[in-house]
């Protein structure tokens, strides 16, 4: 379909293009999310950073909507129809989220900004998740990422315990001296 060509346009590096299809979208409510996402990556990825922000932004503030208690009850009385209830996003969709605004923030060269986006992304794990799921979302990257933001912030503890943990969950991560 039209958004395969979108996103083939996306894979050649065609951004505005790409951008222009998705803007000319009117999406239903349950799909914006998904759109948002998509818009928001496709301008980190043009080092649209300012934008980029601005659009993961609304995403972050649509799926914090999408998810609250009332919305639970309204899909609770709507069993009918799967497809009259919004995507919500994945906890992992929630977490790279604020992975990819730490990344627009330090594109900008704002290490503080970022700082505040390696704490949301810690709060999600310890508040939002349980233990199950804690190790299946836990990625070498994201904790990576939050030690260069940490050492960028001159936090150098901060900045070795999450390389540590980054050696931990994969010990062969390429970025890293064999000892954090």
């Amino acid at each position: 379909g039209k958004a395969s060509g979108a996103r083939l346009q996306f894979e050649r590096g065609e951004w505005d293009q790409a951008l222009s299809w998705y803007r000319r979208q009117n999406p239903p409510r349950r799909d914006l999310l998904l759109y948002l996402l998509d818009e928001a990556t496709i301008l980190h990825t043009a080092g649209r950073y300012e934008e980029s922000i601005k659009t993961f932004g609304k995403a972050i503030d649509l799926s914090g909507e999408l998810s609250g208690p009332q919305v639970g009850a309204k899909a609770a009385s709507i069993v009918a129809n799967d497809n009259l209830i919004p995507y919500q996003g994945e906890r992992f969709e929630k977490i790279l989220m604020h992975v990819f605004q730490a990344l627009n923030y330090l594109g900008l060269g704002e290490e503080r900004e970022a700082l505040v986006e390696v704490r949301r992304i810690d709060t999600l794990f310890h508040d939002d998740i349980d233990g199950a799921s804690k190790k299946y979302l836990r990625n070498p990257f994201a904790t990576y990422l939050s030690g260069l933001v940490w050492q960028a912030n001159g936090k150098q503890d901060d900045a070795r315990i999450d390389f540590k943990r980054t050696l931990k969950l994969e010990p062969h991560f390429p970025f890293l001296p064999s000892r954090a």
